[in-house]
């Protein structure tokens, strides 16, 4: 038979086929036309490759166990392994899904879900700014003074902004949403300023994930710049 009637046989697309030959999963004879020519065992193998790739099994183990099911003088107790092994797999992938599932569920539940603009959801997958404002504590001063530095050159805006950014600031104590909540408040009234003032924001606090002292080394340069 040809791909095509070999496909519609084993229920694997005429594309995979030509895949799996291609990566050495299966030989394909030729005919004197040098098209591809599939014989009734080649389909089996072709099934055996869909079931165990419907089982999960990844493509290298599929390549073991089809060597296995060739070999009649295989040993059944490398088979026994191969699936427990996947079993084990599989079952830790579960409890990551698992784990996940719980997470979104978690931030579903404490998600009003309506006109209001506040959302946890999506509070957590910004955590890339929250992990590295979350270490502030009492670096607060030098990422005052390192916003400071980067909004002067805001024309009319500066002195309101910095000041307003800085008596939310003053407070932190840790706390990233606040931080970002201000800061987001604050800057989202500079027009045309607005991306200039986030993007030099972020490339201060971009470095906040390390220890305090090289936070306020990098405040105090940007200041005495």
């Amino acid at each position: 038979m040809n791909i095509g009637e070999a496909a519609r046989a084993s229920g694997i697309s005429a594309k995979m086929i030509r895949h799996y030959e291609a990566i050495g999963l299966i030989a394909a004879g030729r005919g004197a036309n040098h098209y591809r020519v599939y014989a009734q065992a080649d389909v089996a193998e072709l099934r055996f490759i869909r079931h165990a790739r419907d089982l999960g099994f990844p493509l290298q183990d599929v390549k073991r166990l089809l060597d296995l099911w060739r070999n009649r003088a295989r040993a059944s107790a490398e088979v026994k392994r191969l699936a427990l092994d996947h079993v084990a797999a599989l079952e830790a992938k579960a409890q990551s899904l698992s784990a996940m599932a719980e997470s979104l569920r978690h931030l579903a539940d404490h998600c009003h879900g309506d006109a209001r603009p506040d959302c946890p959801i999506l509070e957590e997958l910004a955590g890339a700014f929250s992990s590295q404002v979350g270490s502030l504590g009492g670096s607060e001063n030098a990422t005052k003074q390192a916003f400071s530095s980067q909004v002067g050159s805001l024309g009319g805006s500066e002195n309101a902004t910095k000041q307003a950014f800085s008596s939310q600031v003053g407070s932190l104590g840790g706390s990233e949403n606040a931080t970002k909540q201000a800061f987001s408040s604050q800057v989202g009234s500079l027009g045309g300023s607005e991306n200039a003032t986030k993007q030099a924001f972020s490339s201060q606090v971009g470095s906040l994930g390390g220890p305090e002292n090289a936070t306020k080394r990098n405040g105090k340069e940007k200041c005495h710049g």
